[in-house]
Formats: C-alpha cells, sequence, structure tokens
C-alpha cells in the first residue's frame, strides 16, 4: 500500500507519495497538526511581545482595530471552516469507492480540481486559512493526483482523502488544549 509522506526538501515543502516509507497518513497528519499549532502559539508570543514593546514605550496601540484583526490572523483555523472541504472530499470519495476502475473518472478528475480551486478560494478569503492549507500542503496531492499518468491515481486519492480525514481528527483531538494555551499567552499578554 502507498503512504503519502511529507518532507521538507531545499527549503521548500514538497509532498509525495512512496511505498517503501514507515511513516503512515495518520502519522503525518498527527505531526502536521502539533506543528501547525506550535507555530500558532509562536506567532501569538511575537504578537503579545510587540504588544508589550509599545506599551513599555508609554504608546496606545496605534490602530486598535488593525491590531486586533492581526491578532485574529494568527489564532489558530476552526474546524468549521473546513467542514465544505472535507465534506466535498468525501463526496469524491464516495464516488470513486464504488467505481470498480484502479483510475479516477474524469469528472471524478474535474471534482479534484474544483477542490483544489475551493481550497484556493478560500485560502484568499481569510489569511488563518491560507495559513493552514500552506502548511498542511492540502493542494500539492491534488496535483499530484490529477497529473499523474501511470500510477495508481484511486489509491493515492483515497490516501489523500483519509490523510484529510486524519488531519480534521487529530485538528479536533488537539485544538481545545491548544486554543486554551494561545488564550492564556494573549490574557498574560494583557490582550483580550
Amino acid at each position: 500500500m502507498a503512504k503519502l509522506i511529507l518532507k521538507e526538501g531545499n527549503g521548500d515543502n514538497e509532498i509525495f507519495i512512496d511505498n517503501e516509507d514507515k511513516m503512515n497518513f495518520g502519522d503525518v497528519a498527527k505531526e502536521t497538526i502539533l506543528a501547525y499549532f506550535e507555530s500558532v502559539i509562536v506567532e501569538s508570543k511575537k504578537i503579545v511581545k510587540e504588544n508589550e514593546k509599545i506599551k513599555a514605550q508609554n504608546k496606545k496601540i496605534p490602530d486598535r482595530k488593525k491590531h486586533k484583526k492581526l491578532i485574529k490572523e494568527k489564532e489558530a483555523i476552526t474546524v468549521t471552516k473546513f467542514r465544505g472541504i472535507l465534506d466535498l472530499t468525501n463526496k469524491i470519495y464516495n464516488r470513486v469507492m464504488l467505481d470498480e476502475e484502479n483510475e479516477i473518472a474524469s469528472e471524478q478528475i474535474s471534482d479534484l480540481a474544483y477542490l483544489k480551486v475551493k481550497l484556493a478560494y478560500e485560502s484568499g478569503r481569510d489569511e488563518v486559512v491560507k495559513d493552514f492549507v500552506e502548511k498542511t500542503l492540502l493542494t500539492k496531492p491534488i496535483d499530484h493526483i490529477i497529473t499523474c499518468v501511470k500510477c495508481e491515481q484511486k489509491a493515492h486519492f483515497l490516501l489523500y482523502a483519509r490523510y484529510l480525514e486524519s488531519l480534521i481528527a487529530y485538528f479536533t483531538f488537539y485544538e481545545e488544549t491548544y486554543n486554551a494555551q494561545i488564550a492564556k499567552i494573549y490574557a498574560n499578554g494583557g490582550i483580550n
């Protein structure tokens, strides 16, 4: 069975599917979600330090609305933002599972292309979504599945669907803990 692998290479994130590696999509999803939350915590601490520096200089925050917006942009994404993406992926998954072919039908390839467009649209609308999509590399496997000629498209898509589902599951599992940590960072830094 093929494995979905996330790998850092040459400073760029890349994603590929490999048959030899022992890491599975669940492990990859867990590591990816934990790294995502840690990056949000780091960003939150930077905002608090910036806020403390402004206060230490006895200055008012120049544009309170802009500052609040910056804080919101650095918060973690919510699962609700990805329900539509997960629903669309599940619809494609169900159609792929009904098909007995090893290749994905052109209609399902179109659905995958639409899924990529939907991810781009949501990323463009919300900086938090964009950050999540980039850090979890959600669009790169779609490119691979759409363009691979002599590969097991169906198996690769099924792995992608399981990876996305695993991301959401681990996100849901860790969300409360990390959001509490982030809220504490802001509260200790005097940001409400």
